[in-house]
């Protein structure tokens, strides 16, 4: 009978067993602190399947294993066997596997475009092209495709020949594991496969995303299953799951050309090209406009045609340079490099020029033009008309100065527009050049004469109303498991200052699982948060991305810090400047938080929120979720409590 590692365990004197990572039918992955290299890892333990030997070849796989070096691998550092066991070292991933992904669209009968699975099945078949000049996966399914802010991680290479082809199969039927993904002449060749093997796992998994179900022997074609899987797509997916090698594609390389050929072939009928790929284009035609200008050499004084091409831009359309772009917005930037290049043409008298007249199309907020309007009457209806519309307000959340922006003009609606003067539209003006941090502090105290009348002590007040929960899709941090950015309504609540026990000074309460988190708060009272409230109470008045602001401060909460490397547990408040608008501290690092809320339909994981000790600037972020099942419990893992308002 093998050991089971237990948490806190040393392996070989050098490897601190931290948690459980994750569990599958041949493997246990562990997170682990290399005490000799002093950095994070992950440390997977190779158990034998019981009266089965490892194959005779698996030192080699190992040896082979040490060679991935790839960005879209995860990387195998070192590897050694004590008794019956295999250990390697690893990357640590933290993140989720497309398995979750795949469920989540299915709960929500939303099934990938073949767009959306361009960046995940591109990062995979980069991959495999490059694994397969040492060996191949045959054992690629969704469970091991990590989908991470900023790359996709395939994992799990070399399991099938570790073990053996019989050994292998036998334990996949034992744990109800069915080979959909393995390719049949693993099965019917006992394990010998070519470079066309991984193909057909890859159409497998692209068929799963386009519809939502695993292909099996009497499976119809996708188009059937899902009507807007174009001809063209679905022959791709039905020649990559021929169950001859030889109908398949040869290689991924082969599957890879194919793939972005319909895709550029799709984006064309579409029109949607990438806005990089867009404004280069724009870009380059308006140069060439500029060149034949250049050679006709016309004086400053008749250049009517770039007048004509500026006139002939919808006038409803203007964009302010540092906005996003959105698809019928674009050609005004290309104007703007028109500008550019006239003014190092004809120099500064001619741009000069044409600065007022742009000046007038682009600028000026809303706000300020209705001030120099005669009456007071129309004044205040222009205000009203001129406002930003609510979907502008959450697109310039995502920025900086934009962000403090919308927080304030949320907050200026809470007071009945009809009684606000003109002279008040020109005091917001004046807070938004103010600096963050008075506004923050001024927010601040503006809640806290509320939070004491209405919450029990060491509890702040968090008011009623909308926020804006989630993320922007074009977050550079974006994980894949977070919501959309969307307006939420949260009643009013009390919330912990710090983590349970909620004390300052003290080191917050670990190891603790969803039911005994949940218990300690009801015998006190009060009861988990929900993620809605949480991440509420984390962004603050004004929907930032971390609790003290839109710049990640690897120095300001207790994360991992500007190396990289894992901070220790802290007391409660020991980072004074990890604190929300709100006043509620340490929502950023320390210990992930248990929540009342499912990560998703049909999965018993519950969502934590706020991130740990060792924790990157992407999963400290307020919008971040991370889930484990509820009797899960880490070193890593604790809890805040809420309180509901009687009304």
């Amino acid at each position: 009978m093998i050991r089971e590692i237990q948490i806190g365990e040393k392996i070989r004197d050098r490897f601190q067993i931290k948690s459980l990572a994750g569990r599958g039918s041949f493997s246990a992955v562990y997170k682990a602190w290399d005490l000799e290299k002093n950095e994070n890892c992950a440390i997977k333990v190779y158990y034998p399947v019981e009266g089965h030997p490892f194959s005779d070849k698996a030192d080699v796989v190992f040896e082979l294993l040490l060679k991935l070096e790839h960005e879209n691998i995860c990387r195998t550092f070192e590897w050694f066997k004590e008794g019956e066991v295999y250990y390697a070292k690893t990357e640590y991933i933290e993140g989720s596997n497309l398995r979750k992904l795949i469920k989540m669209r299915k709960d929500e009968d939303k099934p990938f475009t073949f767009e959306e699975t361009a960046p995940i099945i591109e990062g995979v078949l980069d991959a495999i092209i490059y694994a397969n000049h040492f060996l191949p996966h045959s054992y690629l399914k969704p469970e091991h495709i990590f989908i991470l802010p900023k790359r996709i991680l395939v994992t799990d290479f070399g399991i099938p020949y570790i073990y053996g082809h019989e050994v292998f199969l036998a334990k996949l039927v034992i744990e109800g594991d069915p080979y959909y993904y393995v390719p049949p002449e693993f099965v019917s060749k006992k394990g010998r496969v070519d470079r066309s093997g991984d193909v057909y796992s890859i159409g497998v998994i692209l068929y799963e995303m386009l519809t939502g179900t695993i292909p099996k022997k009497d499976s119809p074609p996708p188009s059937e299953i899902n009507p807007k899987v174009d001809e063209d797509v679905e022959r791709l997916i039905m020649k990559a799951l021929s169950p001859s090698p030889r109908e398949r594609f040869r290689d991924a390389v082969e599957f890879k050309k194919e793939f972005l050929y319909l895709l550029d072939r799709h984006y064309e009928r579409e029109t949607e090209y990438t806005e990089e790929f867009v404004l280069f284009e724009l870009i380059e035609e308006k140069e060439r406009e500029l060149e034949k200008l250049f050679e006709e050499e016309k004086p400053p004084a008749e250049v009517k045609p770039v007048e004509k091409e500026k006139r002939e831009i919808p006038a409803e359309k203007p964009v302010l340079p540092e906005e996003k772009f959105e698809k019928k917005r674009f050609p005004v930037l290309p104007v703007f490099a028109v500008f550019i290049f006239l003014f190092l043409a004809f120099g500064g008298y001619l741009f000069l020029g044409q600065r007022g007249k742009r000046g007038k199309e682009i600028v000026s907020p809303p706000v300020v033009v209705k001030i120099e309007e005669p009456a007071e009457e129309k004044k205040k209806e222009n205000v009203e008309e001129k406002l930003p519309p609510q979907e502008k307000k959450e697109e310039v959340s995502k920025e900086g100065e934009g962000e403090k922006k919308e927080g304030q003009v949320l907050e200026e609606k809470k007071e009945p527009p009809q009684t606000a003067s003109l002279p008040e539209k020109k005091e917001i003006l004046q807070k938004e050049v103010a600096p963050k941090k008075k506004k923050e502090e001024k927010v601040a105290q503006e809640v806290s004469p509320v939070k004491e009348e209405k919450c029990p002590k060491g509890m702040i007040y968090i008011p009623a109303g909308e926020f804006l929960m989630g993320s922007p899709s074009d977050d550079p941090l974006r994980d894949i498991g977070e919501k959309k950015l969307q307006r939420v309504f949260v009643d009013d609540f009390c919330i912990d200052i710090y983590e349970f026990p909620n004390q300052k000074g003290k080191k917050p309460m670990t190891n603790v699982t969803y039911e005994e988190a949940k218990a300690e708060c009801e015998k006190a009272g009060k009861r988990l948060c929900t993620e809605e409230e949480w991440e509420k109470a984390c962004k603050g008045a004004n929907f930032l991305r971390y609790p003290y602001g839109n710049t990640w401060d690897p120095n300001a909460c207790a994360t991992e810090d500007a190396r990289g490397v894992d901070r220790a547990l802290s007391p409660s408040g020991a980072f004074p400047e990890c604190k929300s608008s709100y006043g509620v501290y340490d929502m950023s690092g320390n210990l992930w938080e248990w929540t009342s809320t499912v990560f998703m339909k049909g999965l018993n994981d519950m969502v934590l929120k706020g991130g740990a000790f060792t924790s990157p600037d992407y999963a400290s972020r307020c919008a971040y979720r991370y889930s484990l099942p509820p009797e899960e419990r880490s070193p890593e893992t604790g809890f805040r409590c809420c309180k509901g308002i009687k009304k």
